[in-house]
């Protein structure tokens, strides 16, 4: 779904989701956020990526599948209690794209990488409390200082 013409659309990735847990540093920023998605001042779309980089976390820290369900699922809801109903599609170049910036930049990570390709892909600014993608010419946005 494509935004209003003049809101101003954001790419969210993992932090984002992770964010959503009240016990997350930053739990405060990402419901501020999604008020303003909520009010119609911005639009959030969610990276893919994210979604298999968080459930990717969640196994790697041992959780079984039942937790990891219901994590994911917890996510959803608070995502559509907001609004937040536009997931991005993960294509082959966003992955070739996601390989040359990690070439030309070591210091990226592979999930990172993937984020960043789909966001210039759909040329959009990363919002998250990450400051790698502003290393890489990324136009992005402190999910703190929104």
């Amino acid at each position: 779904m494509a935004p209003e013409r003049g809101l101003k659309s954001h790419i969210v990735e993992s932090d984002f989701l992770f964010g959503l847990s009240k016990g997350d540093k930053h739990y405060a920023s990402v419901i501020k956020v999604l008020r303003k998605h909520g009010r119609g001042q911005l639009s959030l779309c969610v990276a893919s990526s994210a979604v298999i980089e968080v459930r990717s976390v969640l196994y790697s820290r041992g959780l079984g599948i039942q937790t990891v369900e219901d994590t994911l699922s917890l996510m959803d809801a608070k995502l559509a209690e907001f609004g937040v109903r536009d997931f991005t599609g993960l294509v082959l170049s966003d992955a070739i794209s996601a390989e040359r910036l990690r070439i030309q930049f070591p210091f990226l990570g592979f999930f990172d990488s993937l984020h960043a390709s789909i966001g210039k892909r759909m040329k959009l600014p990363m919002l998250s409390s990450e400051r790698i993608y502003s290393k890489i010419s990324m136009e992005s946005v402190d999910l703190d200082r929104i």
